[in-house]
C-alpha cells in the first residue's frame, strides 16, 4: 500500500484466508485503508475508544472561543441532555442523572471552569461518565441515533419538547457529529435520514407518537 509492505501472522491458513477475504471485500466496497496499518479504516474506528463524553468536551472545546455567551450555553445544554443518554445502562453507581446533569453542565461540558476545583459529588459523577461514556463509533448505528433524537423531543417530565428547544439541540447533535466525522470517528452522520425525516416518539402515558419535522421541529402527535 503506498509502496509499503505489510504482513500479518496467523497460526491457521484458515485465519490467513478469513482475513484476506475481509480485505478483498473491503476493497471491492470501494472502502479507504488506513495507510500506517494497511487495514480498512472501519476496523481502525471500530477499535477506536474515543468516548461520545469525550469527544463532547472536544467538541465544546472547537467552538468555545469564536461562540457568544448564548450560544455556549445553548451548545453545552444540549451536550448535556445527549451526553446523558449516551451512557452505558447496566453502569454500577450511577449517579441521579439531576446531579449527572448539573456536574455536566457546570463543569465537565463547561471550559470555563475546567481548571477549578470541583465538588466532591459531582466530581464522582464525571468519573463514573468517563467509563460509562459509550463509544463514539455506536454512533454508526442509526438505532443509537434514534435513541438520542428520540430523547430530544421529551422533556424531563416526560411531555414533548418545545419546538425550539428541539431545534437547538438537534442541531448541536448534528454538528457534534459532523465533527466527528471530520476527525474520523465515525463514518457518516446519520442524524438526518435520506427523506430528512427524524424518528418517531412513543409516549407510553398516552398511547400517541410523536415525530419531530425537518423544518418547523416540531413535536407532533400521529
Amino acid at each position: 500500500m503506498s509502496g509499503q509492505r505489510f504482513e500479518e501472522m496467523f497460526r491457521t491458513k484458515a485465519l490467513a484466508h478469513s482475513f484476506r477475504a475481509e480485505l478483498v471485500q473491503a476493497t471491492n466496497a470501494g472502502e479507504p485503508f488506513d495507510p500506517a496499518t494497511g487495514r480498512p479504516v472501519s476496523e481502525a474506528r471500530t477499535k477506536n475508544p474515543t468516548t461520545w463524553y469525550a469527544h463532547s468536551r472536544a467538541y465544546v472545546e472547537m467552538k468555545w472561543p469564536r461562540a457568544a455567551a448564548k450560544t455556549r450555553r445553548s451548545i453545552v445544554e444540549a451536550l448535556t441532555s445527549i451526553t446523558v443518554t449516551l451512557t452505558r445502562p447496566t453502569k454500577r453507581g450511577r449517579p441521579d442523572d439531576a446531579l449527572l446533569r448539573e456536574a455536566l453542565y457546570l463543569y465537565g461540558l463547561n471550559p470555563r471552569r475546567w481548571s477549578d476545583e470541583i465538588p466532591a459529588d459531582h466530581a464522582a459523577a464525571l468519573t463514573w461518565l468517563e467509563t460509562a461514556s459509550l463509544p463514539v463509533v455506536e454512533l454508526d448505528s442509526p438505532a443509537m441515533v434514534r435513541r438520542v433524537l428520540d430523547s430530544l423531543c421529551v422533556r424531563l417530565d416526560g411531555k414533548p419538547a418545545a419546538a425550539s428547544t428541539v431545534q437547538r439541540k438537534r442541531a448541536t447533535f448534528y454538528n457534534a457529529l459532523g465533527y466527528a466525522v471530520e476527525l474520523e470517528l465515525i463514518a457518516s452522520n446519520r442524524s438526518t435520514g435520506s427523506s430528512g425525516r427524524l424518528p418517531r416518539w412513543h409516549n407510553p402515558s398516552t398511547g400517541g407518537w410523536w415525530r419531530t419535522r425537518p423544518r418547523s421541529q416540531r413535536c407532533w402527535r400521529r
